[in-house]
């Protein structure tokens, strides 16, 4: 029997080809046989414009900014800057989206009913991360030791707790009450603002950068994910599960996230594209990573030293355009084929 050979649209692989070559370079921008490094200027090819039809090895095939970088280095590892702040910003909101979204999604009618023990220890787990929180981002060793002590404190409390008869008792909690005032109160200041604020206040590295984008962005994710937590919850084999007497935490884990699954995979390359257009704003007015290092929002910036150097334009900002039109099409393919009966 003959099998039908799929075929993928040439839009949505030249999509992929082109998002593939960025990620590509972003990973082997170390290894590329690129003629000059990183934050690195001549001093005797300020403002140069591309030289692509020039047969000199160390050419500055894409042009220089005013202070004398490379732009196709800079390029290149603008790549590898918007793989290792981008990706990890998404994961980290899809991640916290998806786990606050289900359980307030699953609890919304009934709430979450917990011994009172786990509900000190949680308690004293958020004000201990919300305290270090900016020691954390700043990649201070010893606070990720007193962070971590204070989490083992946490458990250990729990523990004790449960030996005790008021520890065991179930409490009610609200959650879907509180997830959802709190992404409102998050979504009451305007995302660009708040992430410019805390940019100015707190030093940002590759890894307080994520932590910075992804904590600020998850509610769209989380209002997507509760959404189909609710509709998943009323469908007939998880009253069956619940008559059965499984446990709400086999449950959730078992049904309710698979099936939250392919809303999570079509919403994702679309806060990508939120991510990389946020990273790029805050880089392009200065705020975000050192500006020694390499970023496409940087490189737009050095437009602003000679207005009339058109290729710290063109270049950077195809780039963007293109990543971001990949992105946007993947998304809508998502979308249509998530929505599509099977």
């Amino acid at each position: 029997m003959k099998t039908k050979r799929r075929v993928i649209p040439w839009q949505r692989a030249l999509a992929l080809g082109w998002l593939g070559l960025v990620g590509a370079l972003g990973v082997f921008a170390p290894c590329l046989p690129l003629p000059y490094l990183p934050a690195t200027s001549d001093a005797l090819s300020l403002s140069t414009p591309p030289q692509l039809g020039s047969a000199v090895a160390a050419a500055h095939w894409l042009g220089t900014d005013a202070l004398g970088r490379d732009v196709l280095t800079e390029l290149v590892y603008g790549c590898r800057t918007l793989l290792l702040v981008s990706l990890p910003a998404t994961l980290l909101l899809t991640a916290v989206g998806m786990a606050l979204g289900s359980v307030a999604g699953y609890y919304a009618v009934s709430r979450l009913r917990w011994a009172k023990a786990y509900w000190v220890a949680l308690a004293l787990w958020l004000v201990c991360t919300l305290a270090y929180a900016p020691l954390l981002g700043a990649g201070n060793a010893a606070a990720y030791l007193q962070w971590l002590l204070a989490l083992g404190i946490g458990t250990v409390l729990a523990f004790l707790l449960r030996s005790f008869s008021w520890g065991r008792q179930p409490a009610a909690f609200p959650i879907d009450s509180l997830v959802l005032g709190s992404a409102a109160l998050l979504g009451s200041v305007p995302r660009l603002i708040l992430v410019l604020t805390v940019a100015a206040i707190l030093p940002l590295s590759f890894v307080s950068m994520p932590l910075l984008l992804g904590l600020t962005c998850w509610p769209g994710m989380m209002r997507l994910v509760r959404a189909e937590a609710l509709r998943i919850r009323e469908l007939p084999y998880l009253e069956a599960a619940r008559a059965l007497g499984l446990p709400d935490s086999r449950i959730v884990s078992r049904h309710v996230l698979p099936g939250l699954w392919p809303v999570v995979r079509a919403a994702f390359p679309l806060y990508l594209t939120l991510i990389v257009t946020t990273e790029t704003t805050i880089s392009f007015l200065g705020v975000g990573l050192p500006a020694e290092t390499a970023s496409w929002g940087h490189l737009l910036s050095s437009a602003r030293l000679a207005p009339g150097n058109w290729w710290l334009i063109v270049f950077p900002g195809f780039s963007l355009v293109c990543t971001i039109i990949s992105l946007r099409f993947l998304t809508q393919k998502q979308v249509f084929s998530a929505s599509t009966p099977k």
